[in-house]
């Protein structure tokens, strides 16, 4: 809803608005349409959805630190999440520490770094080593007796942050599902933490060749 109806005129039309009303036109638009709308226009039609009651709680996604505290300055209701890529090639400490001290939840998409950016044959993801197959994650996988996804996801939980994983077959989401049954040691979770590259897949600026949003 937030990307398509980030007017505030709109903002009640998207939330209303039913899923089976919703379609795809078969079309892929190359293109990028920029609202004129700011963020605090949005931010403030959202909150009125929370008092009409058609919400429960507002949330933030791809914000940074210093979005997010130019959004608290105005924000009469403050995000109750922030959504963010997170895996071990993408660690965001810093913006986790300070999520985390201004009481805001975090929600890690992309949990697997590259994996799910292959299908869209992105190069850097087709390029990048699947975490599925580090050295690392297979042994702290082996030690534990689970899968490579199983411990990726345990050590984004660990460390504060939820995840929420989809597949196309039964068995991984049984998996994913069976990701907190056990616990990584301190030293693994670092070790994990250390295959940081500062590496972000989920990028305009790679889709498009513009809008570096995350600069």
């Amino acid at each position: 809803m937030f990307r398509s109806w980030v007017y505030p005129h709109l903002v009640i039309c998207g939330c209303a608005a039913k899923i089976g009303g919703w379609f795809h036109d078969g079309t892929t638009p190359t293109d990028i349409q920029l609202s004129k709308a700011t963020i605090r226009e949005s931010w403030e039609a959202m909150e009125s959805l929370v008092a009409t009651g058609l919400v429960h709680s507002l949330g933030l996604s791809n914000f940074n630190c210093a979005s997010i505290l130019d959004l608290l300055r105005y924000a009469h209701i403050r995000p109750a999440t922030l959504q963010i890529e997170h895996h071990p090639y993408l660690v965001q400490q810093p913006l986790i520490d300070f999520a985390t001290k201004e009481g805001i939840t975090l929600t890690a998409y992309s949990s697997f770094g590259p994996q799910g950016y292959v299908e869209m044959d992105l190069e850097h993801a087709v390029k990048t080593p699947h975490l599925f197959d580090s050295p690392v994650v297979k042994e702290v996988a082996k030690a534990h007796g689970k899968t490579p996804p199983q411990v990726l996801l345990r050590w984004a939980t660990q460390r504060g942050v939820a995840v929420i994983p989809k597949s196309d077959t039964v068995e991984m989401l049984v998996d994913n599902l069976d990701a907190k049954g056990f616990d990584l040691t301190d030293e693994e979770i670092g070790r994990i933490s250390g295959l940081d590259r500062n590496l972000r897949f989920n990028n305009p600026l790679v889709y498009f060749g513009c809008l570096p949003i995350f600069d």
